[in-house]
C-alpha cells in the first residue's frame, strides 16, 4: 500500500487547527478518540472514551488543549504507513471519526434507519421478532415508510 500524502489528508490550516478523529489502537485493543495539536497526535480517551461524548463537552477546544492526552507521536511519523486497512508500525489504524453520533440524513431514509436500529435492538437477532416489530410500526403509521416518497405530504 502506498503512503498517504499528508497534505491531502489534513486541511490547509492544520497548523492552526485543533483536529479530532479516531484510530484503532492495538495497545488499547479498540477505538480511541485522538486529537492533533501542533502537529502531534494525542490519545484523548482518558478525557472521554468516545467522539460523540467529546462533542458534548463544554468549551471543547480549550478542554482538549488543556488536557493534552497521551502523546502518540508527530503526525508525520504516525501517518507513515497508516491507512484504514492496515495497522502502521505503532499498531494504529484510521477509523471514521463518527462513533455513536446519530448522523441525520435527509427525509425518509433517516426515519427508516432509526426505526431499523430500534428493530435490531429490540429483536436481538430474532428474525421473527423483527418481523413482528416492523409489522407493529406499519400498523402504527398506516403504511410502510419505504413506500413514502421523500418530500411528499406523507413524509
Amino acid at each position: 500500500m502506498s503512503k498517504v500524502a499528508l497534505p491531502k489528508l489534513l486541511p490547509d490550516d492544520a497548523a492552526n487547527a485543533l483536529l479530532v478523529g479516531r484510530v484503532w489502537s492495538a495497545a488499547e485493543e479498540g477505538p480511541v478518540p485522538v486529537a492533533v495539536i501542533d502537529s502531534v497526535l494525542y490519545d484523548i480517551s482518558a478525557l472521554t472514551p468516545t467522539v460523540s461524548r467529546l462533542f458534548e463537552l463544554p468549551d471543547l477546544a480549550n478542554r482538549i488543549r488543556a488536557f493534552g492526552g497521551n502523546r502518540l507521536g508527530a503526525v508525520t511519523e504516525i501517518l507513515d504507513g497508516l491507512s484504514w486497512q492496515t495497522n502502521n508500525s505503532r499498531g494504529l489504524k484510521l477509523l471514521s471519526p463518527i462513533d455513536l453520533q446519530c448522523i441525520k440524513a435527509c427525509g425518509v431514509t433517516f426515519a427508516v434507519s432509526v426505526m431499523e436500529r430500534v428493530v435490531e435492538e429490540q429483536a436481538a437477532g430474532d428474525l421473527h421478532a423483527a418481523e413482528r416489530i416492523r409489522a407493529s410500526f406499519t400498523a402504527s403509521f398506516g403504511s410502510s415508510l419505504s413506500e413514502v416518497l421523500p418530500g411528499s405530504r406523507e413524509a
